[in-house]
């Protein structure tokens, strides 16, 4: 038992990070990838975090694009985003949920393809939501991937992000009829959102 401990302590000391003889890690070999930092599916996390973008505060989505976090792109990187529908059954299925797809007429983007610049290490491509157009009590979900990265590989784990958003749930209370008072905290016509 004592040589099976001794083993696997030398074992582990030997397995290091490779270093280079001055002390630097060696990422030589290591072939350059193309990420989005932001991506968040499937989840990273043990439990996933529920959907907590509201269409009130929310106005503008970002999709990054990143370009190793070892070095700057070489040269000038066309990056392809798409809308990926596919992801949005399984993060519903995955976290019990019942998003719908945020509708095509409720948010706006310039393109689908960004360019990281030779010299940078990423770029962005937003997103415009359109709140007015996102009515209702309903949550929606908005899923984009990385499909092309101008020939450098897209990490596959890092590559796909979802956004959830709350519907404009507002209700207008109706007026109040001749002697009933006004409670505390309303007013006539008052909105009031969810």
């Amino acid at each position: 038992m004592k040589t099976y401990i001794l083993m696997l302590l030398t074992a582990c000391l030997f397995t290091s990070c490779l270093k280079t003889d001055d002390g630097i890690l060696d990422y030589r070999g290591i072939e350059p990838l193309v990420i989005n930092p932001k991506a968040n599916f499937p989840s990273k996390a043990i439990f996933a975090a529920p959907a907590v973008d509201s269409a009130f505060g929310v106005t503008r989505l970002n999709l990054t694009a990143k370009y190793s976090f070892q070095k700057p792109a070489p040269r000038d990187l066309k990056v392809t985003f798409t809308r990926d529908d596919a992801l949005i059954a399984q993060y519903n299925l995955a976290n019990g949920t019942n998003y719908l797809p945020l509708p095509a007429d409720s948010y706006e983007m310039s393109g689908t393809q960004v360019v990281i610049e030779a010299g940078t290490q990423e770029a962005v491509l937003p997103i415009t939501v359109i709140p007015a157009k996102i009515s209702g009590p309903n949550k929606y979900i908005i899923a984009f991937s990385l499909m092309d990265a101008d020939g450098i590989n897209i990490a596959e784990n890092f590559k796909s992000i979802v956004y959830t958003l709350k519907g404009n749930n507002a209700v207008v209370i109706p007026p109040i009829g001749p002697g009933i008072p006004i409670g505390p905290g309303l007013s006539l016509g008052a909105r009031h959102s969810y």
